[in-house]
């Protein structure tokens, strides 16, 4: 609960200061506010599309891991852990080609706006890191790290905030996408960390005992 409370808090905060940051940049409030527009109602959605596969997949997952955790049943988790992530992986590139070929075509079609398309073409590359990183913070919650899981979303958000604050009204739009690339690709590794580092120990304790 408390997760998804800080989370929501600090994705407003980059909500209300990126728009903010982009009329720095452009200075002309339309541009700035039909590019926010864009980005947030056009091309993160279909980012997150493919997501929602991922998210039925961290549904399932959740439980699964929980009760491996409970019965110590190690291999187990390292089995499912694999799994999903490469599909994930498989999912974000397939993905990821798309929307390179694909993305103007479709924003025109659906949207009629060829700037969404251009834009699409230009984050599509995020999409393996987005899916892979809902997965493992599942994990995390699965193998009673949802603190450690809280942290790390928290520093990742922090990471985007300084990009939109910083970045952003003198590089444009350019300075957020890079952002969120660091932003993932930071989480992501955190995370990777963290589960080793915890299914490691928890298996070095139970050869022990």
């Amino acid at each position: 609960t408390s997760n998804n409370l800080i989370f929501t808090l600090f994705a407003s905060l980059e909500s209300i200061m990126f728009p903010a940051m982009l009329y720095k940049y452009y200075c002309n409030q339309d541009t700035a506010m039909e590019l926010y527009g864009i980005i947030t109602g056009i091309v993160i959605p279909f980012l997150l599309f493919p997501a929602t596969i991922t998210t039925s997949l961290s549904t399932i997952l959740l439980p699964a891991i929980s009760k491996a955790t409970a019965a110590e049943n190690y291999n187990k988790i390292k089995s499912a852990i694999f799994l999903c992530v490469s599909f994930c992986i498989i999912l974000g590139v397939v993905a990821f080609l798309g929307y390179t070929f694909l993305g103007e075509w479709a924003c025109e079609f659906a949207f009629k706006s060829k700037d969404a398309g251009v834009i699409l073409r230009k984050m599509c590359f995020l999409c393996p890191f987005i899916y892979i990183n809902g997965v493992l913070s599942t994990i995390l919650n699965g193998i009673d790290k949802a603190f450690n899981n809280m942290l790390i979303n928290v520093f990742g958000l922090i990471i985007r905030i300084a990009f939109v604050s910083l970045l952003v009204p003198n590089y444009g739009f350019d300075a957020y996408i890079l952002g969120m690339f660091i932003s993932y690709l930071c989480m992501l590794i955190l995370m990777s960390v963290t589960i080793r580092c915890t299914l490691l120990k928890e298996n070095k304790n139970n050869i022990t005992n």
